[in-house]
């Protein structure tokens, strides 16, 4: 198992499965039994590489991609899909949770016209409703920038309160979850050279 989290009812340890550096499972282990207690297999589930587990182990959500892409909401305790959600745009980008079970899904559209950004879109989804969706206007995100290092482009907040958005590798945006409202954006930084190279 890897990237592990303690379920919080069960006392299950929930975590990934991979191979070769790629995910191919959810599994949970009981460590006072030392026995397996589910091991679903992303082939099996018709899904792909892409898994996030809760914070308290209590679920995961997979996507699986497609026309449009989905999120599968997998209930951590059983093992038993529950929910599927389809985001607001068609291309799903990133998923995350916040501590209380919420989860963020950022998606993304088709662009406008040739040479333009294509919008996005950050729902948050409560036991597999859409609660909220914040559009991310397309003129407020900039190109790529390849010298940062491969990041994830969702993060809560400690509380749950706040949500922070890296776009394009470029732009960081921070909203208000229960408002949908921006709070800030700001350019990432760029990281330094180490010493002696290029």
């Amino acid at each position: 198992l890897g990237d592990v989290e303690l379920n919080t009812t069960t006392g299950a340890v929930v975590g990934r499965t991979d191979a070769d550096g790629y995910l191919q499972g959810i599994a949970a282990f009981d460590p006072t039994s030392r026995t397996l207690l589910y091991h679903n297999r992303l082939a099996d589930l018709k899904s792909t590489w892409q898994a996030t587990i809760a914070s308290d182990g209590r679920g995961y959500a997979q996507a699986q991609f497609g026309t449009p892409d989905l999120v599968q909401i997998v209930d951590g305790d059983d093992g038993q899909q529950r929910w599927t959600v389809t985001p607001t745009l068609p291309d799903l980008r990133w998923m995350g949770w916040a501590r209380d079970g919420l989860l963020a899904v950022l998606s993304r559209g088709q662009a406008p016209a040739r040479g333009a950004v294509a919008p996005h879109a950050l729902d948050i989804v409560v036991r597999g409703r859409i609660e909220r969706t914040i559009h991310i206007p397309q003129h407020e995100i900039r190109a790529p920038n390849s010298s940062l290092p491969d990041v994830q482009p969702v993060a809560w907040s400690p509380d749950g309160q706040t949500i922070a958005v890296l776009l394009d590798e470029r732009i960081v945006r921070l909203f208000d979850v229960s408002r949908g409202t921006e709070l800030a954006s700001f350019d990432a930084p760029v990281p330094a050279a180490p010493h002696g190279l290029p």
